[in-house]
């Protein structure tokens, strides 16, 4: 459960900077960077830059950062997925309650998997029935058309209609029990439209590896903390090229998807694009913080950046062995932040600095 809190509670611990000291994400996300190892550096790279400074993100994911760094102050914020931004305004104006209610889709105190797919989550064009297996004893039928009231149907009677999804705080409802309840907090859909069944867009994201149980959000506690965040809904580069940005008033992290989990999390984005209008935008003075694999370091110290790797845990990929603990680069304009300030009194050199020679 996640406890109630105020404006200033936020704003004491977004001057914790030893990262200990965090507010709660209200939505379970992929690569959510609301931990200590990584609000250490972010915040401390804030005061560096000079502090009340407009925070801009174009990957703004769960919104957990500017959260912990800049609470109640302005931020800028853009991501890909629309119904992701049409969440976060529905949070920021109150229009979800406090809380999720799950009631529907809820047996003895959880959304089964059944539940989750059938009814919550609803089937897909390319769906079938799922026979019996020694771990599971029922069939799963994920069969078009969904059930009434799943998220699919929702958004395929909307997008029927002419009427985008996002606008619509019954399918942002919807979208946000599935976000919850889905594997990883992923929202993944459908890339192109099946035409043989007139579909335009479905859902297509896995359920929790085990029977999910509502988390209590407290969605109120978190409207006064953004209540001068602004959430568009743009590509990366449409966002960095036609935004008003000022590198003496801005302070931007980059937390793109990373280069490999392309196909999943990454969604087609050109790495070496962005590393140089990135790099542009640092030789204008803008402080900006990436993280990503260490395989864009090259592309990173190719436009100039102060570079250096940590070691993250990853609990993010779809099958256990590709989880673990992974290299991961942090670049960063010139005189920003030191290795040493990012890591902390105590460095610890990177497993895999030690591992390829680089202590």
């Amino acid at each position: 459960m996640v406890k109630r809190f105020t404006l200033q509670d936020a704003i004491d611990a977004s001057l914790d900077y030893s990262g200990k000291t965090s507010i709660p994400s209200y939505m379970k996300w992929s690569g959510n960077k609301n931990h200590p190892e990584y609000l250490r550096g972010y915040r401390t790279a804030y005061k560096n830059a000079g502090g009340q400074r407009r925070y801009v993100d174009p990957f703004a994911g769960s919104a957990s950062l500017p959260l912990n760094l800049v609470p109640g102050q302005e931020a800028l914020l853009s991501d890909f997925d629309e119904m992701n931004i049409g969440f976060h305004n529905a949070v920021k104006e109150g229009n979800l309650g406090d809380e999720l209610d799950f009631s529907d889709f809820m047996q003895d105190g959880v959304v089964n998997r059944k539940t989750f797919f059938e009814d919550l989550r609803g089937g897909t064009p390319i769906g079938r029935i799922y026979p019996p297996t020694d771990k599971r004893s029922y069939p799963l039928d994920t069969r078009w058309p969904p059930r009434e009231n799943s998220l699919n149907y929702i958004v395929n009677q909307l997008n029927n209609k002419n009427i985008n999804p996002a606008s619509n705080l019954e399918a942002i409802k919807a979208w946000a029990k599935m976000q919850n309840a889905g594997f990883r907090g992923d929202a993944r859909f459908n890339k192109e439209p099946n035409k043989s069944k007139g579909v335009k867009r479905w859902f297509n994201i896995s359920a929790n590896e085990e029977n999910y149980k509502p988390v209590k959000r407290n969605y109120h506690s978190y409207q006064p903390l953004m209540e001068n965040f602004n959430f568009v809904n743009m590509d990366v580069f449409d966002f960095l090229n036609n935004m008003e940005l000022d590198p003496k008033r801005d302070f931007m992290p980059i937390d793109s998807p990373y280069i490999e989990e392309a196909g999943n999390y990454d969604h087609g984005i050109d790495h070496r694009k962005l590393a140089r209008v990135l790099g542009s935008l640092k030789d204008d003075g803008m402080p900006i913080v990436a993280t990503n694999s260490e395989l864009a370091m090259p592309l990173y110290q190719d436009e100039g950046f102060d570079t250096f790797l940590m070691d993250r845990k990853n609990n993010s990929g779809a099958k256990r062995t590709s989880r673990g603990i992974k290299p991961e680069m942090v670049a960063v304009t010139p005189g920003l932040i030191s290795e040493r300030e990012w890591k902390g009194p105590k460095i610890q050199k990177s497993l895999f600095e030690i591992a390829w020679g680089l202590v």
